[in-house]
């Protein structure tokens, strides 16, 4: 409460007389009290607080003694404190150029953050390099073979962080990169709680801080509770962060879709394909060089041009299906085969004779297709197609197309031209008479 507010008990005292007696003084109000923030609620409980000092304590001092027989000469590691934050606050408190190394927590996709600080970066470099007295520091990013000592230390605070760790919430962490520029690590989202552990250290001519920044996401069996939850859910709708954001959408990008490349459809009576055998030629009514369907998943999304890249049929995209094109179904020819001659004719077939069984079922029509061919392809490559775009399928020129009745693959057969159409010519039936009825 600032102090220029005055109690009630206070305002009280303007309206006694000097013979009234003198209230009471109100207690002490405690100076810890603080508005809630219902924002960023607190994640760490008094008990949970003093077993992460505990943790990070030991922490500390193991790398000390570590580090100890290795610089030759004092040096001490002292926890400061261990503190929930944002993870932009955390951002906004590194000093550029910052020499941090970046961990990704396997299995999480999250990132944890080491920032050794400029003074105690250059204060390793140099005593891993033989060197004693205070060190130069230099206000400029480390060079690669800096780098690489550094991270020596790096790997071994990596190490005490996932046996600290290890009886709460198993961390794998695996090295990522390494940044020197705060703004470049986005390691959370800014808004997201991450548990930050400030380590001071002293040594010859040297005063830093050690930080490690984890992310709560990655430590919530251990931050387990209604607090926890209520931060996590605080999105009803999308991921919790962007590092979970970004792992969705790569698994979501990397998932394969089915792709075919057909011609447009045409119609045949019951009563010819019952008849089909092979050796058979169907006209299609369509040009020599007929404009294909590309399906993605049996939906219509583009126009093609067929044609080869190398010893592959392909097809090359002309234009984007609409909703009115994708619904639309005129069928473009109504054909008929000759059996005896191989001649494709348009027209009632000469001489057919119904089955019995079926009867008037015979004359009704039903689309066919032919399929050049098909492939798969990952949702990232799907979104990238556009006019121009060739997709390659996985049928070599010269290999037999299917012959679809409905959405039935019937029968192989080889393209030809005849006359001024694209057609094709049965080689195999994949189902028979008996199928089809």
């Amino acid at each position: 409460m600032p102090p220029e507010t005055g109690s009630a008990a206070d305002a009280g005292l303007l309206f006694t007389t000097g013979s009234e007696s003198r209230p009471e003084a109100a207690p002490a109000v405690s100076s810890d009290i603080r508005v809630y923030d219902f924002a960023r609620p607190s994640l760490v409980s008094k008990e949970r607080k003093r077993a992460l000092d505990a943790m990070y304590s030991v922490l500390a001092k193991s790398v000390e003694l570590w580090l100890a027989s290795r610089v030759r000469g004092h040096i001490e590691l002292t926890l400061e404190g261990v503190d929930q934050q944002s993870y932009g606050e955390f951002a906004l408190s590194m000093t550029p150029p910052c020499a941090a190394y970046v961990y990704d927590v396997q299995d999480s996709g999250t990132q944890v953050v080491i920032d050794f600080g400029q003074e105690f970066a250059f204060f390793l470099v140099e005593r891993l390099l033989g060197a004693n007295g205070p060190p130069v520091v230099q206000q400029r990013p480390l060079t690669p073979l800096e780098r690489m000592l550094v991270r020596i230390a790096a790997d071994k605070v990596a190490e005490q962080l996932q046996e600290i760790w290890q009886d709460h919430v198993p961390l794998d962490l695996q090295m990522s990169r390494f940044e020197s520029v705060p703004d470049m690590i986005q390691a959370a989202n800014r808004q997201d709680p991450v548990l930050v552990g400030r380590i001071l250290v002293c040594a010859t001519g040297v005063e830093s801080v050690l930080t490690i920044c984890v992310p709560f996401a990655a430590l919530e069996k251990f931050f387990s509770g209604a607090a926890l939850e209520r931060s996590t859910l605080r999105r009803a709708t999308g991921p919790r962060h962007d590092g979970e954001r970004v792992l969705v959408q790569e698994q979501v990008r990397g998932a394969r879709l089915a792709v075919a490349v057909r011609t447009s459809s045409f119609t045949l009576p019951m009563s010819e394909i019952s008849r089909l055998v092979p050796g058979a030629s169907i006209m299609t009514g369509l040009d020599p060089e007929p404009e294909a369907t590309i399906y993605i998943e049996e939906r219509a999304r583009f126009t093609a041009a067929i044609g080869r890249s190398g010893r592959h049929l392909a097809a090359r995209i002309l234009d984007a299906f609409d909703d009115a094109q994708r619904s639309a179904a005129t069928p473009q020819a109504k054909v008929t085969y000759d059996m005896e001659n191989g001649e494709a004719k348009v027209g009632a077939a000469p001489g057919a004779v119904a089955p019995d069984t079926l009867g008037p079922l015979m004359d009704l029509t039903l689309p066919v297709t032919i399929e050049l061919g098909s492939t798969r392809m990952t949702v990232q490559e799907v979104l990238e197609l556009g006019r121009g775009s060739v997709v390659q399928l996985d049928r070599l020129v010269g290999e037999p197309v299917d012959i679809l009745v409905g959405e039935r693959r019937f029968a192989e057969g080889e393209v030809v031209v005849l006359g001024e159409q694209f057609g094709v010519r049965i080689t195999r039936i994949i189902a028979n008479g008996q199928a089809v009825r």
